[in-house]
């Protein structure tokens, strides 16, 4: 037959039609590209799920007015979870093949969520986080001021005692 007298290291991109088996490779074909569009339209929505853990952060740094070192400990944090996420992913969906169609789904994803939700949902995030906040904000200033009393009466009675010394 055919495929036997086919070199050994020649691959063919329809092996099952040389075996009359034509109609279970176009089957196979379309099962394979339903696999890759599920795959890339998950990917997607991780690059865009990625993007509004994304947003959070930025909302909290901000909310939170965080320093520059605290906001280089948060980015190191979202990159490892994302990197970790990514790999499950990877092994999860995709059955640990890396494919470059993975990544431009990432990047659709992100891109269509920063231009069309990404605005929305950072206004969204800064209320939550003031309304947390704002409790808490307009209790911090007289229980500061009651630690800053019980300080300087502390620091004023370890003054006088010295003085008598």
């Amino acid at each position: 037959s055919r495929a036997q007298s086919r070199p050994l290291n020649t691959v063919t991109a329809y092996p099952r039609a040389e075996q009359g088996f034509g109609h279970a490779c176009s089957a196979d074909m379309e099962i394979f590209f339903a696999h890759q569009t599920a795959v890339f339209l998950r990917a997607v929505v991780f690059g865009a799920l990625a993007s509004l853990l994304y947003d959070f952060l930025r909302a909290w740094r901000i909310g939170m007015h965080l320093r520059q070192g605290m906001t280089f400990i948060l980015d190191l944090l979202f990159c490892a979870v994302c990197a970790a996420a990514l790999f499950l992913f990877i092994v999860v969906v995709s059955d640990g093949f890396i494919r470059g169609y993975i990544f431009l789904g990432l990047l659709l994803g992100a891109i269509l969520y920063f231009y069309s939700f990404s605005q929305l949902f950072l206004r969204l995030f800064g209320m939550m986080i003031r309304g947390i906040c704002l409790p808490f904000a307009c209790i911090k200033k007289p229980v500061l001021a009651v630690f800053r009393r019980i300080k300087l009466i502390k620091t004023l009675k370890k003054q006088k005692k010295a003085e008598n010394e």
